[in-house]
């Protein structure tokens, strides 16, 4: 998708991209990968998590919803450089971010919507803790072989 993007094409992608997305990097951010020790660490800590929301959600509230997602990409960098967000999880994060951004660059609310939805989202499939899903229709399908414990 370009810059110039359909009204429809936008629309469609906050009613079914956004959520895909969501639950994929959701999902990565439980797995466990190499840290900057080659150590096995989690993607990412729940902590860092609800600081990007938090982040995103107050800034864009006070002002520019673009200068919002500039300090939640620079904080995941932050996050990157120090180890509590895994390179592969900072990669997937970057990627969705910017194709949001090039998405919705003209438009504010757009932008504001489809950033929020994801993170909050993302958050909630890292709550469920099923892992290795790429999409909703994957995680819905994960639901036959979870059990209740």
């Amino acid at each position: 998708m370009s810059s110039g993007d359909s009204p429809l094409q936008k629309d469609r992608f906050l009613r079914e991209e956004v959520y895909n997305r969501a639950v994929n990097v959701g999902s990565l951010m439980l797995s466990t990968h190499s840290g900057r020790e080659k150590k096995p660490v989690k993607g990412v800590d729940e902590t860092t998590i609800n600081n990007m929301i938090s982040l995103f959600l107050t800034r864009s509230s006070q002002g520019s919803v673009k200068e919002a997602l500039n300090e939640v990409v620079l904080y995941i960098a932050r996050q990157v450089g120090r180890g509590e967000i895994s390179y592969e999880v900072g990669q997937q994060l970057m990627e969705d971010i910017r194709t949001m951004y090039n998405i919705f660059k003209n438009d504010e609310k757009g932008l504001e919507s489809a950033l929020s939805k994801y993170l909050i989202m993302a958050k909630w499939v890292y709550d469920s803790g099923i892992e290795g899903v790429r999409n909703l229709e994957e995680l819905m399908n994960a639901f036959k072989k979870v059990q209740p414990t």
